[in-house]
């Protein structure tokens, strides 16, 4: 009777852990093993010159510093309202096909700093269809970060397509804090390339940025420097080894924001 009693508890325990490892899979297939998503009028990618990625960064840092001279820092932290850039990102959603436009709006994670100390800035969670960001974050990494980790809970699964996304939806807005936001995410990884490629001085590339840009990045390195820690360090290579087992491009994707929108913006010819 007692050996009946463990088989069967042992059965109903086995159907709890099974349900719930296949509903785990199943939810987060619809963001990880989701179809790619890259406009037609971008594909397929192609690399600029390092002339032609020279003359975008002129062209892309000039565009921030223009931005940035058109706003005032506390209005910016106080006109930051989820709900406005939420029903933004919906609108997108819902002009792209295959794409789900999510009621559920990106939330601060709370206690604030806990994302950081991972080494990472939001999350999307499959699990209960939430994204979430840290609430410790930067004023123009606040919007990004939101706009990215909405796009994930739309079935987006690619990082590199959020980022895209996540630029797009800010660029379109009226409201200069969300264009700032979308340029100093642009401008910052059209550095990346530049210094990868060895035609920017890493010393250098925050010289011609304004006052208030040169706030913004102090407080990005002042951030990256308060959490830093062996967590922080091993984020990077489970991230990028977790992406490569799911046949995503890794932890490049992240760094790929330039690529993407220097085919877009080539393809219109808008710069």
């Amino acid at each position: 009777l007692i050996y009946a009693i463990i088989r069967h508890r042992w059965i109903k325990v086995f159907k709890v852990v099974s349900i719930g490892f296949f509903s785990f899979y199943w939810m987060w297939g619809f963001n990880y093993f989701s179809p790619s998503f890259q406009p037609q009028e971008i594909q397929p990618l192609e690399s600029p010159s390092p002339e032609q990625l020279m003359e975008y960064h002129e062209w892309v840092l000039n565009q921030t510093i223009r931005i940035s001279n058109r706003f005032e820092r506390k209005q910016q932290i106080e006109d930051f309202k989820p709900t406005k850039l939420l029903l933004a990102c919906q609108e997108m959603a819902r002009s792209l096909p295959s794409l789900y436009p999510s009621k559920r709006a990106p939330l601060k994670l709370f206690p604030t700093s806990l994302f950081h100390r991972m080494g990472i800035s939001g999350m999307y969670f499959p699990f209960t269809g939430q994204a979430l960001y840290d609430g410790d974050l930067g004023t123009f990494a606040a919007h990004f970060t939101f706009a990215h980790e909405y796009f994930h809970a739309t079935g987006v699964a690619s990082e590199s397509a959020c980022n895209f996304l996540a630029f797009l939806v800010l660029e379109k807005q009226n409201d200069i804090h969300y264009r700032y936001a979308a340029y100093m995410e642009l401008l910052l990884d059209v550095q990346r390339s530049l210094i990868h490629h060895g035609l920017l001085d890493p010393n250098a590339r925050f010289d011609r940025f304004t006052p208030e840009m040169k706030v913004d990045i102090a407080y990005s390195i002042h951030l990256k420097s308060k959490y830093k820690s062996p967590i922080t360090q091993a984020t990077p290579v489970i991230i990028d080894g977790y992406l490569k087992a799911q046949s995503h491009e890794g932890l490049s994707a992240y760094h790929q924001l330039s690529l993407w929108v220097w085919n877009y913006h080539h393809s219109r010819g808008t710069h």
